[in-house]
């Protein structure tokens, strides 16, 4: 394991991204906009976020100058089907049938407790 030289300014950093992005998130949900997700980027080799989110069931991809929150650009594009599927977003959080691991040949499955012995 390897720590950086520079934590602390990584650390302040990450910090300032985050306050940033949470920013940026209000500023679209006050413009009635629902955020899907927002990432760091480059825009012609300065850093900018992209916001991909939806108002009125039309996708959007935003770009932001960085840390400014001035708009780059602003594109419709079509609706990703990983968007809705909760399964694949929040990194595997929600899942579809959470207890179907608990059947097997159609019938209940209890898995096996180890038992002590005194």
């Amino acid at each position: 394991m390897t720590i950086s030289v520079y934590r602390g300014d990584n650390n302040s950093q990450n910090n300032n991204f985050n306050r940033v992005s949470q920013q940026l998130r209000q500023d679209l949900r006050r413009k009635g906009y629902q955020v899907i997700d927002i990432r760091a980027d480059s825009y012609r080799g300065d850093r900018a976020l992209t916001a991909y989110a939806k108002k009125n069931n039309q996708a959007y991809e935003l770009k932001y100058t960085y840390p400014a929150l001035r708009l780059i650009s602003s594109s419709k594009k079509a609706w990703p089907d990983n968007w809705g599927n909760k399964s694949q977003n929040n990194n595997n959080r929600y899942k579809e049938n959470k207890h179907k691991d608990n059947y097997q040949n159609g019938q209940r499955y209890k898995k096996r407790r180890c038992r002590r012995y005194y």
